[in-house]
């Protein structure tokens, strides 16, 4: 249960769940950050990611600067991981992966608003429907490693087609928020569970409830 040294942690940042199983994934920041781990319950199975996400930074010109997955949606017969733009060249974007046809896939590049003066980029996504909500923090730090001033958060939804651009709304205070599910849907609208990162010491941990309106 002791906190595991941030150079050594595995940083396994975005998980989601296909209806059997629960799938974690590394942000691919470092080299031993590279894993993928499946869990069905029963048993747990670790992959090794690194030629896929070496695949992807190669095929979208991504450095490995820029490179940190920090949420992850499953569709079908696709994944889509969602770059944080928190590295030197800010690279907000869905990476859309294809397994089996890895020829397919694409990057879409998203640009992001500001928050009190500081770029925003994606720290965790979840899909409701045929939608896909995800957050995006506001750190002063350009790097996928280092951790800098914090200026608050935001809220988006873009179709899971990618179809469109996504609309975001500012969530109030100036909180780290990088963990986002669906707690439930009710006659008003949904409510959300929200992980915050305080970026210290403090094993204690707050989940806070956002919900949207209709």
């Amino acid at each position: 249960m002791e906190n595991i040294a941030k150079a050594a942690k595995m940083d396994l940042e975005s998980i989601t769940f296909d209806g059997n199983r629960y799938y974690l994934y590394g942000s691919g920041s470092t080299q031993n950050r590279n894993s993928r781990f499946i869990w069905d319950g029963k048993t747990v199975l670790q992959e090794d990611y690194s030629k896929i996400y070496s695949s992807l930074m190669e095929k979208f010109s991504i450095s490995k600067e820029d490179f940190n997955i920090e949420g992850v949606v499953h569709l079908k017969d696709k994944i889509l991981f969602f770059n944080r733009g928190n590295g030197p060249k800010g690279t907000n974007a869905i990476l859309e992966y294809h397994p089996l046809s890895p020829s397919r896939s694409r990057c879409i590049p998203i640009e992001l608003p500001k928050l009190n003066d500081i770029p925003t980029g994606f720290s965790d996504a979840t899909l409701v429907g045929n939608e896909i909500y995800f957050i995006a923090t506001a750190e002063d730090a350009k790097s996928t490693y280092l951790d800098g001033e914090i200026g608050g958060s935001l809220l988006g939804k873009i179709p899971s087609d990618l179809s469109g651009k996504p609309e975001t709304f500012e969530i109030p205070e100036k909180h780290k928020f990088e963990g986002i599910t669906l707690k439930e849907e009710t006659a008003q609208g949904l409510v959300f569970l929200l992980c915050e990162d305080t970026d210290s010491e403090d094993d204690n941990m707050t989940i806070y409830s956002l919900q949207v309106s209709n």
